[in-house]
């Protein structure tokens, strides 16, 4: 009779065990919504003011781009919450303590705090967080990994774009092809930006130095020809296309920098030379008709500097991202007529702007 009951009590276990597995097979599963839709993906693209839900694009667009800092992509908490289907009413922070708080019916609440590698999610400590929430610029910026792990999510990174990919947790990773192709698409635009009209004027607006201001001793000023006068002598204007044609960023980066005199009394800039932008990548676009002469041998040339950071940098620059800069190098060059080499000393480099992102 014993064994009986027993037997029944076992078999009573694993009926109650079968009968419980689907109910937690769906606890592991979310459901997210966004505008009363249900979210299926979630992509963040590094350096990209954009972001995508459910394989849609154009993506909605953010006033900042994400980053990379300390090896994690960082997200401004509003634009990282609100793509997660958080709502901004449910997103809470405490100035005093800096305390972050996602709070949306039907989701864990999250909480963490700037400064504090932690991340919780319904009270408990997420396993494996390695950063923390960050200030930037007045702003919070949330580790984008951390924080959809933390509300239901599963996340992937996938280098080759350098994106950010998250999915409801229990759903089989969404297909986001359309995504990453229209990403691809937005950094060629980027690395295929030339030199316009509108940027031919604006670089010619700045004020010209003349040689009277950057050498000391006696300067022959009346070498001085400006950018019409070069466009207008034929001779002049083959000499300016010879600039250009030898004007390499790398020549001019590994030209050996001297500095005669105050290049700058119109106060701008001016850099001992281009190892501030150390560990970028930089390319250097500009035209014939962006070069004068200030003296015999020397020569002013202009021209938009595009720089894109790998991570993070003095400038405080979002990493990833590219932007660019009006600048002029000031050169004395020659060409010899003996061996017909055409050689380039730098001399100043001029910081005539300050940095702007590139439209992408």
């Amino acid at each position: 009779m014993r064994k009986r009951k027993t037997l029944i009590l076992v078999m009573a276990f694993f009926l109650l065990a079968a009968l419980a597995l689907p109910a937690l097979a769906q606890q592991e599963k979310v459901d997210v919504y966004q505008n009363q839709k249900l979210v299926k993906s979630v992509v963040f693209a590094v350096g990209l003011n954009e972001y995508f839900v459910n394989n849609q694009t154009p993506g909605t667009k953010m006033d900042v781009a994400p980053f990379i800092e300390s090896g994690r992509t960082f997200v401004p908490v509003r634009f990282l919450s609100n793509a997660l289907g958080v709502q901004n009413d449910n997103i809470g922070w405490d100035g005093k303590t800096q305390l972050v708080t996602l709070k949306q019916p039907g989701f864990p609440a999250v909480e963490m705090t700037v400064g504090k590698i932690e991340v919780k999610s319904n009270g408990q400590p997420l396993a494996g967080v390695d950063v923390a929430p960050l200030l930037r610029d007045s702003r919070t910026f949330l580790p984008a990994r951390w924080v959809a792990e933390a509300l239901g999510y599963q996340v992937e990174w996938d280098e080759k774009t350098r994106t950010v990919i998250c999915w409801p947790k229990g759903e089989p990773k969404p297909d986001v092809s359309a995504v990453l192709q229209y990403i691809e698409q937005r950094k060629a635009q980027v690395a295929a930006r030339t030199l316009t009209e509108e940027d031919i004027k604006r670089l010619q607006s700045y004020p010209m130095f003349d040689g009277s201001e950057s050498l000391q001793g006696e300067v022959n000023t009346d070498s001085f020809r400006s950018f019409e006068q070069m466009q207008a002598d034929p001779y002049l204007r083959e000499d300016a296309e010879l600039v250009v044609k030898h004007d390499t960023l790398d020549a001019l980066l590994n030209m050996r920098e001297t500095h005669i005199g105050t290049i700058g009394t119109h106060g701008y800039k001016v850099l001992p030379s281009l190892k501030e932008y150390d560990g970028a990548e930089m390319k250097w676009l500009t035209d014939p008709r962006l070069v004068y002469r200030t003296a015999l041998f020397q020569r002013g040339i202009r021209g938009v500097l595009l720089v894109t950071f790998p991570d993070s940098n003095k400038f405080g620059l979002t990493p990833g991202r590219t932007y660019e800069q009006d600048v002029e190098f000031r050169v004395i060059n020659s060409l010899d007529w003996g061996t017909g080499e055409f050689t380039k000393k730098l001399e100043q480099i001029v910081l005539l702007s300050d940095f702007r992102p590139v439209r992408g």
